[in-house]
């Protein structure tokens, strides 16, 4: 999951709680990640992986899969398979439920969440790690589309696995390979013990079976079916930094700019943020844009949020500390703020209402992501417009306290990577000039020092374009070098500090009055 808050818009199903002002000074300051403009420039990653990460790419296994994998013959192995394998593996084995076959295990356990997030390479990692460790279980894996077998793969004991294809699998098939797998069950052999037949379904199946994992997006159909096992378990969203390591480690030709661009944007989901075709993240805004574009008031919202299966392009599930359960998360701050901005358009009074959803007591604001929506809007000079209404759950209701806002850097030894719209390689220019600090960079914009200074070894180095001089660092200066400042150097990303310097000027200005925006507290539940 990102650092950044989640938050959604949500109806007053009790009317709101004015949340008092309290002394900033007597809370605990609390850290949350700055926000940062995206360089889409591809270039090339330098990394030597580690017998660790080596080990996270696996190689998919002869399985049948609803829908064909995009990203090549091998996947990223994410850490919370070992979690979510170990889960599902327990019900399996220890489970209440009781068959007509003596053995104990869960008759159907079901791993969902968000579309997009890898459930189906989980079940390749499931069906591989299973089938190692408990030798004496013949499986059969299933890809099921609207119910009914479309690909089928049989691992029978002691055989390599055999595939079916669309143009032969059926529920014929499935049925003769069901009772050539119990009938092998049946049969004694000596020293074999705890014989088991396992399914794994890729996508929700035509019905239930005893000992069966089904792996699916969330739907209507299935849900009936599987509340009454209760035993579904769901799995998290990416965070960044699993998606870049994923694309580094699978030599995907995406920068790591490009993926966070993408995954604040879509948020943590790997199908959008890793696609290797362009065209696949392009039709996902355009679908993103027409949801929102259907959210014009509070009660379509109430909607999305009981409803929100059917927009999961604007909202995602974040599982609990069980894992069994979930509560709705807006896609991401792109999300969040275009909403915000429908609310806006849509008001009478043109009140702008941030809402804010969590589960947790504590929820500090970022007053850069506050300031943003209003600078969209025109409203910088006008905050007197804006309220922050946090949408909590009906337990926290009475106790939820006026949450923290985090203000914006000034000066000081704050790093420049905070300034929003620096982006990664112009951090890294900064720093390399000796601009790595606001202090620093403020005073070599206001000409108060003559920093920002690089020795060069040559002069040519000057008149080269920005990336071939970024590929190109000094060795410790001499007599004979050129002093080179960075706006000389590389005037396209001297260009990109100017313009964030100037928005970062204008949110300080108004950051501290962020802290005193009204905050009211209602619960989504009834």
């Amino acid at each position: 999951m990102s650092k950044r808050s989640s938050s959604i818009a949500a109806p007053q199903v009790e009317p709101p709680k004015k949340q008092r002002l309290v002394d900033r000074e007597s809370e605990a300051q609390q850290v949350i990640a700055a926000e940062s403009t995206v360089d889409e420039t591809p270039k090339a990653k330098v990394l030597i992986p580690t017998e660790a990460e080596r080990a996270k790419i696996r190689k998919f296994p002869l399985l049948a899969f609803t829908a064909p994998y995009e990203g090549g013959e091998f996947y990223y192995e994410r850490e919370c398979y070992d979690e979510y394998y170990h889960l599902v593996s327990k019900e399996l084995v220890s489970g209440a439920t009781k068959g007509p076959d003596g053995l104990v295990g869960r008759d159907c356990v079901t791993v969902s969440g968000t579309p997009g997030i890898g459930k189906s390479v989980f079940y390749a990692y499931f069906f591989e790690r299973y089938r190692k460790e408990h030798p004496n279980t013949w499986i059969i894996a299933v890809a099921f589309q609207q119910n009914q077998v479309n690909k089928l793969s049989v691992a029978a004991v002691g055989k390599e696995p055999v595939y079916y294809g669309s143009d032969q699998a059926s529920r014929q098939l499935l049925q003769e390979a069901s009772l050539e797998a119990v009938q092998w069950k049946e049969t004694e052999e000596e020293g074999v013990t705890d014989k088991r037949l396992l399914f794994l379904c890729d996508g929700s199946p035509d019905m239930t079976r005893r000992q069966c994992v089904v792996f699916t997006d969330p739907n209507k159909r299935w849900r009936k079916v599987s509340r009454k096992l209760y035993c579904d378990y769901y799995m998290p969203l990416w965070t960044l930094d699993e998606l870049q390591e994923a694309a580094t480690l699978l030599n995907y030709p995406i920068s790591d700019d490009l993926i966070k661009a993408r995954f604040e944007k879509f948020g943590g989901v790997a199908r959008e943020c890793l696609s290797l075709d362009p065209v696949v993240s392009k039709k996902a805004e355009r679908d993103l844009t027409k949801q929102m574009n259907a959210i014009f008031d509070p009660n379509v919202l109430r909607k999305l949020l009981l409803e929100h299966e059917t927009s999961h392009y604007l909202l995602h599930y974040v599982p609990e500390a069980d894992r069994a359960f979930t509560v709705p998360q807006l896609a991401s701050e792109f999300v969040e703020e275009k909403l915000q901005e429908r609310m806006l358009t849509k008001s009478t009074d043109k009140r702008l209402f941030l809402f804010q959803m969590t589960v947790t007591a504590i929820h500090p604001v970022q007053a850069a992501g506050v300031l943003n929506v209003l600078k969209k809007l025109g409203l910088l000079s006008h905050l007197e417009l804006g309220a922050l209404v946090f949408v909590v759950p009906k337990k926290l209701l009475q106790t939820f306290r006026r949450q923290e806002v985090v203000g914006i850097p000034t000066t000081g030894t704050t790093s420049v990577r905070s300034i929003n719209g620096i982006g990664e390689r112009t951090a890294e220019l900064l720093e390399y000039y000796g601009l790595a600090t606001i202090e620093k960079l403020e005073a070599e914009l206001n000409d108060e020092v003559s920093g920002g200074e690089l020795v060069e070894e040559k002069a040519d180095v000057v008149a080269r374009t920005n990336a071939e001089a970024s590929e190109v660092l000094p060795s410790e200066p001499n007599a004979s070098t050129t002093t080179v400042k960075m706006k000389d150097g590389h005037p396209a990303d001297w260009a990109r500090v100017l313009r964030a310097w100037g928005e970062y000027i204008q949110k300080r200005q108004y950051g501290s009055q962020v802290a005193t925006i009204a905050q009211y507290v209602c619960t989504w539940e009834k």
